[in-house]
């Protein structure tokens, strides 16, 4: 992926999972009682009412919000930070992904995801670590990004960052999974 290059209808995958009350399972629910997006966002209050597991108050919210989100904002955004956003459908989205319980319908994609990716192995720890975790993390990732590995780790201070070091050192790949939005890096001092 090296310009944007979002999947099909991914603005409506936006406004549903930005709807109010939907999650990763309750989109997954609605999705495959509608069998669209397209026509979960045209469903009407009894219809998400009638979903299994989806009461009055969750279809009000989901109801009430659903066209709220500014897909078109995001997309934006996204293009202007050289970001793609993939849908759960998209041939690119990571196959082990699609295989966990409650996959994320969408995913904010900066750089590559290769085929290398399917062969992953996620590292996390403490922030506050002590330099002998520090340096096993290291390690261990290291040995993981020249054997062939994807590290993933989530970025953060401590044990995610000496696992990505450790990898990219190992001239090995390493993907950063974030919770922290589209247009921040966090912690700053790891945005190289």
């Amino acid at each position: 992926m090296d310009k944007t290059n979002h999947s099909p209808d991914i603005s409506n995958w936006l406004k549903l999972i930005n709807a109010s009350g939907v999650g990763s399972g309750t989109f997954i629910k609605l999705v495959r009682r509608f069998g669209t997006v397209r026509e979960t966002l045209k469903a009407s209050m009894s219809a998400l009412v009638s979903v299994n597991g989806i009461g009055q108050k969750t279809a009000e919210k989901i109801f009430s919000t659903r066209d709220n989100f500014n897909a078109d904002s995001e997309l934006a955004l996204a293009d202007k930070l050289g970001v793609s956003i993939i849908n759960f459908k998209d041939s690119r989205y990571p196959l082990a992904l699609k295989k966990i319980n409650d996959p994320p319908p969408v995913l904010y994609v900066k750089g590559d995801l290769t085929r290398q990716d399917n062969l992953a192995v996620a590292i996390v720890g403490s922030r506050r670590c002590s330099l002998y975790g520090t340096e096993q993390a290291s390690r261990f990732s290291h040995l993981l990004g020249s054997s062939g590995f994807t590290v993933v780790s989530g970025m953060a201070r401590g044990i995610d960052t000496a696992s990505h070091l450790g990898a990219i050192a190992a001239g090995g790949r390493t993907i950063a999974v974030q919770g922290c939005g589209l247009a921040n890096i966090f912690p700053p001092e790891n945005a190289k």
